[in-house]
Formats: C-alpha cells, sequence, structure tokens
C-alpha cells in the first residue's frame, strides 16, 4: 500500500477493510493512496482531516429516455352561450371635399363618431369639432391688413359664415374674470362636445396667434359669478371672398356681467400635429372605414 507515494505498514487487512499506520506530522489535505494484491491495483485520492476544496463538477449523463404519452380526455361540447348584444356602430373614415378627379383627397382627417361635426384624429388622439360653418362678425381689414371703411370714413363691420374651422368662440361665447380678457375663462361647456371635456378648436386670443387651442375643463359649472370681459373676433374677407378668422378684440363692460351654469376652462396652443390643414374644404366626405 502506497500513501503519496510512500509505502504505509500495515496493521492488518481482510476481504473489506485494511488498518495500516500513517507517517506521522501529517498535515490536513487531499493524498493519493494506491492498494495492490494479486489481481492488481487501484488508485484513489483520500482526505485526511479538514475537508478539501470541492472537486469540479462531473460530467453530465446523458438524457433519459421520454415517457410514455398522457391520457387525454375530452369532455362533451358545452350548451350553446346566449347571444350578445349589438356592437357599436362602425367607424366612418372623413375625407377633406377636395377631389381629385373622381377620388377625393387620400389625406383622411380622422374617425367621424358623430354627424354633427365632431372628429376623433387617432394620430393626434384628440377630437376636433367641425361644424359645418358658423356666423362670425368683426371690423374687416384688406388683404395689408388695413381696416375696411364705409363711405363715411366709418369701420366696415363685417359678417360672415366661415367654414372650414374647428369651431372658434363666437362673441359673447366665452368671458373673462377681468376687463382686459384676462384671468380665468368661462365657457358654455354644453358646445365642448358630447366626449371629453378636452376638445381641440380654433381661437383668437387678443394676445396671441389665431390658430389651434386645446380648451379644457376644470370645474364644474358655476354658480352667479360676476366676469368682465368678452372676445369679439376680427373676420377678414379673403381673395376669394370668403370670411376667414384673423384675429380678436376684447369687449369690456364696466358693470360686468352675471354668468350660472358656465364651466371655468384653461386655453393652451394645441400641441400636437393634425394629418390635415386648416381650413379644411367644407362639407367634409364620409365613407365607412374598411
Amino acid at each position: 500500500m502506497l500513501f503519496n507515494g510512500a509505502a504505509l505498514t500495515l496493521v492488518s487487512f481482510n476481504q473489506t477493510q485494511i488498518v495500516a499506520t500513517l507517517p506521522s506530522n501529517l498535515q490536513p489535505g487531499s493524498y493519493k493512496l494506491r492498494v495492490t494484491n494479486s489481481q492488481g491495483s487501484a488508485e484513489l485520492d483520500v482526505t485526511y482531516g479538514a475537508a478539501g476544496p470541492q472537486g469540479i463538477p462531473g460530467v453530465p449523463g446523458p438524457a433519459g429516455a421520454p415517457g410514455a404519452p398522457g391520457m387525454s380526455i375530452v369532455g362533451p361540447p358545452g350548451p350553446q352561450g346566449i347571444r350578445g348584444a349589438t356592437g357599436p356602430a362602425g367607424a366612418f373614415k372623413v375625407y377633406s371635399s377636395v377631389q381629385q378627379g373622381a377620388q377625393y383627397s387620400i389625406v383622411t382627417l380622422g374617425t367621424a363618431v358623430d354627424f354633427n361635426g365632431t372628429i376623433y384624429v387617432p394620430s393626434a388622439d384628440t377630437f376636433v369639432w367641425f361644424p359645418d360653418s358658423y356666423s362670425l362678425c368683426g371690423i374687416s381689414t384688406d388683404l395689408n391688413g388695413q381696416p375696411l371703411t364705409d363711405p363715411n370714413g366709418q369701420p366696415l363691420n363685417v359678417c360672415g359664415r366661415v367654414v372650414g374651422y374647428p369651431f372658434a368662440f363666437a362673441n359673447g361665447s366665452l368671458f373673462y374674470a377681468n376687463s382686459d380678457c384676462t384671468g380665468q375663462a368661462y365657457y358654455y361647456t354644453l358646445g365642448l362636445g358630447p366626449y371629453s371635456a378636452q376638445t381641440v378648436r380654433w381661437h383668437a386670443p387678443v394676445a396671441g396667434t389665431p390658430g389651434l387651442y386645446t380648451m379644457q375643463v376644470t370645474g364644474d359649472l358655476v354658480g352667479l359669478t360676476m366676469v368682465y370681459g368678452t372676445l369679439q373676433h376680427t373676420v377678414n374677407v379673403d381673395s376669394a371672398g370668403k370670411a376667414v378668422i384673423t384675429g380678436a378684440t376684447c369687449s369690456t363692460s364696466p358693470t360686468g356681467w352675471n354668468i350660472q351654469g358656465w364651466s371655468p376652462v384653461t386655453i393652451a396652443p394645441f400641441q400636437g400635429t393634425l394629418p390635415f390643414s386648416i381650413p379644411v374644404a367644407m362639407p367634409l366626405k364620409i365613407a365607412p372605414a374598411q
């Protein structure tokens, strides 16, 4: 018997056990042990004292054979379910009425959700309201921005049917807490559309650029409230003789107006992008969505 290459003194042995004397001053660790008899020899690693470090993992064995398929049990068909409720009406695409040959404009304005001019524009995730037309009156200017006057030299107040714009606040429909049309704004919210308290409209502020603005309801209907400013739009006539919105002036009342049942709103420039230009050609064309 060899222990780490050195012969050991045998004390006794039989078919299952060998007793031998180890060298003195042996340090804990792993050693090679070789045993030889008349049949041959065998070598193995043995540990003396503290356990040695963990050996490297052995090579994984081969995969076992696949198990037998499980039993499949299918129950009988269930009873016929009850009929579901009728689904909502299909969506309609809204197109400009500008014709290109036999086809309408390839630009889709949005998805019609009713036939009162309210259009949902998926790409902007917003509602835009287009009535067929509405009447606005205001001091008119020529194409150079100079006020038009009558034969007596007085400013010419022109009223016109404006089409192709989302609904702009007409005179008297938007009130402000202050006489210079600043501070809290109030709007008769029945016109904000049936789907959302936030709607995109054309708006002409007193100090700012006319364009698309977001109207957001910020509170409940108010009780009797005094307001002192309201907007009057500036309406021009373009070269085609159509009424166009170019701005607004603030009308004031020293004694104010009492309003009740109106909603406070915030008005901010629309930050999204609509997939069409303003104004659009009217009337709009509606076709079932494919």
